[in-house]
């Protein structure tokens, strides 16, 4: 899996990469811990620059504590023509707005995202001009959201004059790379992580098979051992038996031959013996 990178000379347009599945990791943040999330993201490249602008599209889909989250980014090259029949152009890296919702952020997403706007923007003229950004008041109320703006614009190229919240303007050819604070967010791409699922799927159920194969040999192996010990003490339950009994049988005999002496015969009348018996 690729680890989210901030080397230049590895970030460029590929064409054929459009969907990536994106690991954004566990954090603690004011006392509670959010739990890592898988985001797939899929990115699209069209439009007229005439009319609604020519954009790279980036859609986002995750599911996070049972529900569907989905999200939309956008960065437009939008061409007007002037009355003089001049074209006029630039490039809206937020389309009017970024927000990223607050379940997803500071772990470094935003930073992804402007990454892949920043590799479509390079294949636009290098002197085309950018957008101003203008930032919210709200965001810079909050310690946490202020640095994480200002890391992430600043990361970009952007610069602002003191007490100000609009950016000085700047050319695609000045845009930047950002750095993200909390560099473990993990891409790869879609195709290749389904693949490595299946790959994984496939050797969990050679697992399996071989762990049920196992127990029913263990299973089998008890099986034969329990009929074993039972036979075993049935075995000697009978031999015991039958030792008592051939016991018992000799005392009753060496107690019948003491009562007289061999070869005596026996003179009794036979009511005598009849009385006795």
């Amino acid at each position: 899996m690729d680890r989210f990178t901030h080397r230049p000379e590895d970030m460029w347009f590929r064409e054929n990469e459009n969907a990536w599945l994106l690991t954004l990791p566990e954090i603690r943040t004011e006392g509670h811990l959010i739990p890592a999330c898988k985001i797939v993201a899929v990115r699209t490249v069209g439009g007229d620059r005439y009319e609604d602008g020519l954009s790279c599209t980036l859609f986002l889909s995750c599911q996070y504590e049972g529900n569907i989250l989905d999200q939309t980014f956008a960065a437009v090259l939008r061409t007007y023509i002037r009355s003089d029949g001049s074209e006029y152009s630039f490039l809206d890296l937020a389309d009017g707005d970024f927000i990223i919702d607050s379940s997803l952020r500071g772990r470094s997403l935003g930073s992804w995202i402007m990454q892949q706007f920043v590799c479509w923007a390079r294949t636009l003229p290098a002197d085309m001009r950018v957008r101003r950004i203008k930032l919210s008041v709200r965001d810079g109320a909050d310690e946490e959201n202020y640095l994480r703006r200002e890391n992430l614009w600043r990361g970009l190229g952007f610069r602002f004059a003191e007490n100000s919240d609009e950016s000085f303007s700047l050319r695609i050819r000045d845009l930047r790379f950002p750095r993200g604070r909390r560099s473990s967010l993990a891409a790869v791409r879609l195709d290749q992580a389904v693949s490595d699922l299946s790959r994984t799927c496939t050797q969990q159920q050679e697992e399996l098979d071989y762990l049920k194969a196992k127990v029913a040999s263990q299973a089998e192996r008890i099986c034969f051992l329990t009929e074993r010990q039972w036979k075993e003490r049935l075995v000697t339950g009978l031999w015991a038996g039958l030792f008592y009994l051939l016991n018992r049988a000799d005392r009753l005999f060496e107690r019948t031959k003491a009562g007289r002496p061999d070869g005596q015969p026996d003179d009794r009348k036979r009511s005598q013996r009849r009385h006795d018996h």
